[in-house]
């Protein structure tokens, strides 16, 4: 529950107790990065276990899972220069599609299998697109992907309930 602090007579500032503090951030893990990688990524056959594509207008997914990444979910953001030719446009783009992802990904938890899903979203639309279609593509996104596999843990406690 966050605290209203008094500083300077005159502006109240939002304080979170580390408990309560949600743990929405985006983690240095969770980005995809690497030539090697990408290489794997793209070059990979389509149909083959655990590849995968989709398309939620203005976005393109494609995926494969893979025991070389430390996050369930890591991913890379492509804005081609073809689709927006301003820098700004693709910056923009950018942070809304980083943003969607970041709110609408899937809480990390202990897995037992160490296999994880690497994700390269690329945008399609010619035009900058508000922030609610972009959020909604990237939810179709992130339904269109493979499970992850459920720890013991939590497989036992969702057969407790």
């Amino acid at each position: 529950m966050p605290r209203l602090t008094r500083h300077d007579n005159s502006i109240l500032i939002h304080t979170y107790d580390q408990a309560t503090m949600p743990a929405l951030t985006l983690q240095r893990r969770q980005r995809l990065r690497g030539t090697t990688t990408l290489d794997a990524l793209f070059t990979a056959k389509d149909g083959s276990d655990g590849i995968g594509k989709a398309l939620a207008y203005p976005l393109r997914a494609v995926w494969r899972r893979s025991d070389d990444t430390k996050a369930d979910i890591a991913f890379m953001v492509n804005i081609p220069k073809r689709r927006l030719r301003h820098g700004v446009d693709r910056v923009q783009m950018r942070r809304r599609i980083r943003e969607a992802m970041r709110l609408s990904m899937p809480r990390p938890d202990n897995r037992a299998d160490e296999r994880h899903i690497q994700l390269a979203i690329i945008y399609v639309a010619d035009r900058v697109l508000p922030y609610t279609r972009v959020l909604g593509a990237v939810k179709r996104i992130l339904a269109a992907l493979p499970p992850l596999p459920v720890s013991p843990e939590a497989a036992a406690e969702d057969g407790d309930k």
